[in-house]
């Protein structure tokens, strides 16, 4: 809050978005949202603060999209996802949710989240579930075919 009123305060280099920073934790051992507001709130606490993070284990999001109209037909994939040796977490629209093709992320079919010590392991894995082929396991067109 200022004199002329409240004002946004933005990171140069955008922060994971509200949803990110469990996973972004998990691999670095670093809460960079708790570190900004801590910045920003009192900047000598963060004074002599060793700078950067270890990488413990390497992360990726596999973002669910859809190329046709139709509607969330099933969840056959969930128990696949979850047995995923790097799986972390994951979401998926409800059955029966009807969907436009994919433009943004308000048309995702959902999401999984992987996190591994090796990085050739979360390729291989992120390769996998893409190539799972979202539409014969979740989107069911609309006119039946």
């Amino acid at each position: 809050m200022t004199s002329e009123g409240p004002k946004l305060v933005e990171m140069a280099a955008r922060l994971c978005g509200s949803r990110l920073p469990a996973l972004e934790g998990a691999a670095t051992g670093r809460d960079a949202v708790r570190l900004a507001l801590r910045a920003f709130a009192d900047p000598a606490s963060i004074n002599g603060m060793k700078a950067g993070y270890r990488m413990k284990r390497h992360a990726a999001i596999v973002s669910l999209t859809t190329r046709q109209q139709g509607a969330v037909m099933s969840h056959d994939m969930v128990p696949r996802v979850q047995e995923l040796g790097a799986h972390f977490h994951s979401w998926f629209a409800e059955e029966g949710r009807v969907f436009d093709p994919s433009v943004d992320v308000s048309g995702l079919l959902g999401e999984v989240w992987l996190l591994h010590e090796e990085p050739n392991v979360l390729a291989e894995t992120v390769a996998r579930v893409r190539g799972w082929g979202r539409e014969e396991y979740f989107v069911r067109p609309r006119n039946g075919r």
